[in-house]
């Protein structure tokens, strides 16, 4: 099962109208959603490493995305036992 943007909606409070499939994404599934949002679903199960990373360059003044953290405070969700 793919995701689905009533999933984004539930876990991160992000509305979106459309999402697109997008190819690559190391060890992941990857979506771009209103061609705004880019969305990573990793093949295994576990908590992901390295979330922190973009925060931090971005901290430092670099110009990187800025991630959202789930309703949970996390940056991440899990759905179908895949963070």
């Amino acid at each position: 099962m793919g995701l689905r943007a009533v999933d984004l909606e539930r876990d991160f409070g992000v509305v979106v109208s459309g999402l697109r499939p997008h190819e690559g994404g190391f060890e992941s599934d990857c979506w771009v959603a209103d061609d705004v949002w880019f969305v990573k679903w990793w093949k295994q199960p576990g908590v992901p490493t390295g979330l922190g990373v973009l925060g931090e360059l971005r901290a430092l003044g670099l110009a990187v995305p800025e991630p959202i953290a789930a309703v949970s405070g996390e940056l991440y969700a899990v759905r179908d036992g895949r963070p």
